[in-house]
């Protein structure tokens, strides 16, 4: 899950956000209140390689 960056990628942790606790919502309303611990990022623009760094 982890990537070379430190990074979550979205795709997986979309299939484990229950496990967490996460809301079905948790990149618009989560991600944007703790803009200085998380950044969304898609560093290829390919979907499924959007990531929490």
């Amino acid at each position: 899950m982890m990537s070379g960056s430190h990074g979550l990628n979205v795709v997986l942790l979309n299939k484990l956000k229950r496990s967490f606790g996460f809301p079905d919502d948790y990149l618009i309303r989560i991600l944007p209140k703790y803009t200085d611990m998380f950044m969304l990022v898609n560093h290829s623009g390919r979907r499924r390689s959007m990531g929490i760094d």
